[in-house]
């Protein structure tokens, strides 16, 4: 046995490896992929914008001959006119306060089973089940102090067995302003 120690192989000492032909070329075709779909995004972003700039250019010309089209072909009426803007009026009602203060107004031992309001009309049906005549009435008195709905009455009422309990099912009907 031969006791001869092992080389040493020092930090500072660096090795340079060569780099194989076989590295160049990869490296040189990963530069030329990239410098194609470079080239292929510039040219589609171009043509995208190119796109976009004629889309502009044709909603405006089409926003612009709108206007002229509409009042010259379709001229409307009084008649026609009222209605569009009873429409509008039942769009802008103030639907989310009342909704809102329906269901504030519910309580614990109340449940709404449906709404049907008519802003035209200025009026609101509200169908619930309560566990006691007391907790009916309490509703309904909430009901009457919610903003914008005023003389909230009792309409009917019925003892119902829901499960193994006795309910009262109701219909309170109010006036509602609806506006906001």
């Amino acid at each position: 046995m031969r006791r001869v120690p092992l080389p040493v192989d020092l930090d500072f000492l660096q090795t340079r490896r060569r780099v194989s032909a076989a590295g160049w070329g990869l490296l040189v075709a990963g530069l030329l992929a990239c410098a194609l779909q470079f080239a292929e995004y510039r040219r589609a972003s171009a043509e995208i914008d190119a796109r976009e700039a004629a889309q502009t250019r044709a909603h405006e010309a089409a926003r612009r001959a709108q206007p002229l089209a509409a009042a010259q072909g379709n001229p409307v009426g009084s008649e026609e006119a009222k209605a569009l803007r009873g429409v509008a009026a039942r769009l802008n009602a103030d639907w989310g306060a009342m909704l809102g203060g329906v269901a504030g107004a519910q309580g614990e031992g109340v449940t709404w089973l449906s709404l049907q309001a008519d802003q035209t009309r200025g009026r609101i049906a509200v169908a619930g089940q309560a566990r006691s005549l007391a907790e009916m009435f309490e509703f309904v008195a909430r009901l009457g102090a919610v903003q914008g709905i005023r003389e909230a009455q009792l309409a009917n009422y019925e003892w119902v067995q829901v499960g193994a309990r006795d309910a009262v099912r109701f219909t309170v009907n109010a006036k509602w302003s609806g506006r906001p």
